[in-house]
């Protein structure tokens, strides 16, 4: 069990089953705390960023069924 944006390609790929169709977890956030004065081009921001991006094209691909 687990929310859909992270299973989604396993489910779509026959990996893992969903045993109750239509049952799904509500979305969650996550947070990054950097200090202030942490710089855009830090490697923690970059990181951040990255993480972001990985997330949005998760939550595309689980949207689309991919």
């Amino acid at each position: 069990m687990g929310p859909t944006a992270l299973i989604g390609d396993d489910v779509a790929a026959g990996r893992l089953i969903a045993p109750f169709p239509g049952v799904s977890l509500p979305a969650r956030s996550y947070f990054a705390y950097l200090p202030v004065e942490s710089e855009n081009g830090s490697p923690t921001a970059v990181f951040c960023d990255w993480l972001v991006q990985e997330g949005q094209q998760s939550a595309r691909n689980a949207m689309s069924g991919r």
